[in-house]
């Protein structure tokens, strides 16, 4: 009895991990751009087949590797691989760390690891319910994050245009160049293709507006973060008060500008 209540158990979670990696996949598809194919048999069959896909990848994985760290090992240099194969070395990267944190995925939720920082008496609907309110603040904190991230690496790029350039995606050298940087800091002082005998930082701390700029920002720095100090402490020794009136609406009007992108 104990041996087939251990078959079963292990077969149910076989079966939970292959398709809990094929719904996982599916969604992500769907998400980046399975949906906007031209039809919806286009949209299912490219759905479908990351979901075949993910299951067979978790099902290899279950079955032939027992330690998660050769699983993970393996997968990322067949990122790896997969990414010179397509000529590309940013592809390679993104493999290799694809890779790794697929077979880590897999084995996480095959042997339930995602249950070791939680009290073992929580339900699986409480346990569900955990995970799916960080997902929701993960996506929350991406949403609000993405822009600095997209446009940081866009500020680096040689050519003029505001995308990423195909010299950028294989992480080529002559794809990237700090030149916005210079001609910013050289404006006012030279014409934008004009030789410089002098490096950039040179050329900023001689600008006389440059200068004038971060003295302005230092004094306007200091007195905000003296202003916004003494009246955060007071609203905060308010609003901890339970008694205080309008209390929910004056919190929300303090905190608003931590969720406005």
């Amino acid at each position: 009895m104990a041996k087939q209540a251990t078959n079963q158990s292990t077969s149910g979670a076989f079966a939970f991990s292959l398709s809990f990696a094929g719904l996982i996949a599916s969604f992500v598809v769907l998400v980046m751009g399975g949906a906007r194919q031209s039809s919806y048999w286009d949209a299912g069959l490219s759905v479908g087949m990351a979901a075949i896909f993910a299951v067979a990848i978790t099902f290899a994985l279950i079955s032939v590797f027992e330690n998660k760290r050769l699983a993970m090992i393996v997968l990322s240099v067949l990122g790896i691989l997969v990414g010179l194969s397509m000529g590309s070395l940013g592809l390679a990267v993104v493999g290799c760390i694809a890779g790794a944190l697929i077979a880590h995925f897999v084995f996480w939720i095959h042997y339930q690891q995602y249950r070791d920082a939680l009290p073992t008496y929580l339900t699986a609907e409480e346990v569900l319910w955990h995970y799916t309110y960080l997902v929701i603040c993960v996506l929350i904190f991406l949403f609000l994050i993405a822009p600095i991230l997209i446009v940081i690496p866009l500020s680096f790029n040689a050519e003029p245009y505001f995308t990423f350039t195909e010299k950028m995606l294989s992480l080529d050298p002559t794809g990237f160049s700090t030149r916005w940087y210079d001609l910013l800091l050289t404006f006012g002082m030279n014409a934008p293709d004009a030789p410089r005998d002098s490096s950039w930082w040179a050329d900023a701390w001689n600008n006389a507006a440059w200068i004038r700029a971060t003295k302005n920002s230092l004094i306007i720095g200091f007195f905000a973060t003296i202003l916004a100090t003494g009246l955060g402490t007071l609203a905060a020794l308010g609003l901890s008060k339970s008694d205080m009136p309008w209390r929910r609406p004056i919190m929300a009007i303090l905190i608003s500008p931590m969720i406005v992108p």
